[in-house]
């Protein structure tokens, strides 16, 4: 699965259901603070905002909805925790949708994005690591976002760039090298990539340790 990063143009929105944001329902920015101010739960008043950006991912990256629980979950992660800041302190002209959106955006590409390229275990296995206190050393790893080549580079972006170009360089033998390469196939479960292409999981890592040869070899 290639980088995401949700800007201002990705406008397609798709309705997405889901149990912990049935019966949600859309406010204005000025409706909200009224809900919260008459002792609405900030965390209920927001979840039609939940339900909106994740439908936007979905809309514009399909892909992303085999990841429908995780992004809500991350969504609730993120406005449970500006509720609290919210009930501990409500200053003027704090505009709680879009501080709400950015947070939810900020926790679902965190999720979304880390490692996912075609030299990284799959995501399930970083979590598992992850979990047992192993670092992630693959590269490409810190990439969260592709940086725009319209633009002058920002600061970070030179490294970037030069990784990435060096990783577009990457020599494939045969069709396996080439799926393998294929930004939308970043991050899949191994066995699950061996299936499709009728190849063994072993065939998939062996080739994955070829492939990471080659990228040491062209940024010595």
């Amino acid at each position: 699965m290639p980088v995401i990063r949700l800007k201002y143009y990705h406008t397609k929105l798709a309705f997405i259901e889901h149990p912990l944001l049935d019966g949600a329902v859309s406010l204005t920015e000025d409706e909200l603070v009224e809900y919260i101010r008459t002792g609405g739960s900030p965390v209920k008043g927001l979840r039609s905002c939940l339900r909106h950006m994740v439908g936007r991912y979905v809309a514009n990256w399909p892909q992303t909805t085999r990841f429908l629980d995780d992004m809500v979950s991350e969504g609730f992660v993120a406005i449970s925790r500006l509720s609290n800041e919210i009930l501990l302190d409500f200053p003027p002209g704090y505009v709680i949708l879009k501080v709400a959106s950015q947070r939810i955006q900020d926790r679902v590409e965190e999720f979304l994005n880390p490692s996912q390229t075609c030299l990284s275990p799959s995501l399930s296995t970083q979590k598992r690591l992850l979990w047992g206190g192993v670092s992630n050393d693959h590269p490409i790893s810190s990439i969260t976002e592709l940086p725009e080549s319209s633009h002058p580079p920002k600061d970070g972006d030179e490294a970037i760039r030069d990784i990435l170009e060096a990783f577009a360089q990457l020599t494939p033998r045969d069709e396996i090298d080439a799926a393998i390469l294929r930004r939308e196939n970043w991050g899949r479960p191994q066995r699950e990539l061996a299936s499709e292409l009728g190849v063994s999981r072993k065939t998939i890592s062996w080739r994955k340790l070829k492939l990471f040869k080659q990228y040491q070899e062209l940024t010595k």
